[in-house]
């Protein structure tokens, strides 16, 4: 994974979309015509669980490996979460070293081999945003406006794909499937020190744990580079407070008033 600028979604993704339940069993829209966006969102909030049971679900952790095939790199991950919007992702690259994110619910920091860094302004906001716990179940607070924008095929299935406009002005598009109502795959634009950055997540794997089924294996797509991600384990309880906060290098620098 990247510096947190390129890596906001997985933020969301593990804090929120890797807690995906068992298909909806309401009856898939007809062929030919576009259902209302917010009726799609609602089955799939139903499919994961349903709303109450989502928000409910609390702290978690997230034990998985990721690989960069192009470019021979593997290696250990894992992710904390915590609501109301608190994740931590520390990576572990033989030959490299550490790469930490996080987002305590006001500083968000990236530590790794390149050195550190503080988000501010539009990648702050949209850390932010993400990082609610809300944005499980696309929550309307969040966003501008929802529309579906057309039936395409991602992933291989069949699906509708909505696009939302974040109240920070930042887009995005989740692609739910027809057949399921589960998520397929999300293109998501944020803000950069380079400019606007796309990424865009394939989601399959399904498994139940815990009375929730989860996408077990994500592929992220950047700049024509790919990296997979394949969760090993996912443990709901509490994450002490202790593994939000920022390391010294990163609180020395905000006590320091450095950008």
């Amino acid at each position: 994974m990247r510096h947190i600028r390129c890596r906001r979604s997985q933020l969301a993704a593990f804090a929120a979309l890797l807690i995906s339940t068992v298909p909806a069993t309401a009856q898939s829209p007809a062929a030919g015509s576009l259902p209302d966006a917010d009726e799609l969102v609602a089955r799939y909030v139903d499919a994961i669980g349903g709303r109450d049971r989502v928000l409910s679900a609390g702290a978690s952790r997230v034990v998985g490996t990721f690989s960069m095939p192009a470019m021979g790199i593997e290696g250990r991950m894992e992710v904390v979460s915590a609501p109301p919007n608190r994740v931590r992702v520390r990576m572990e690259m033989p030959g490299m070293g550490t790469i930490e994110n996080g987002f305590d619910g006001k500083v968000a920091w990236a530590v790794g081999p390149m050195g550190t860094q503080v988000l501010e302004g539009a990648e702050l906001q949209a850390v932010s945003e993400e990082a609610d716990v809300v944005a499980a179940v696309r929550d309307r607070s969040l966003f501008e406006s929802v529309e579906t924008v057309e039936r395409t095929e991602m992933n291989g299935e069949a699906c509708y794909k909505v696009k939302f406009v974040w109240k920070s002005g930042n887009t995005s598009f989740d692609c739910y499937s027809v057949e399921s109502g589960l998520l397929v795959a999300n293109i998501i634009s944020r803000p950069s020190p380079q400019g606007t950055v796309e990424m865009e997540q394939h989601y399959s794997n399904y498994e139940e744990h815990d009375g929730f089924v989860r996408p077990m294996r994500v592929v992220q797509r950047i700049m024509g580079q790919e990296q997979v991600i394949t969760i090993e384990s996912l443990t709901l309880g509490d994450v002490p407070d202790s593994e939000f906060e920022p390391p010294a290098s990163i609180r020395s620098r905000i006590d320091g008033g450095k950008p």
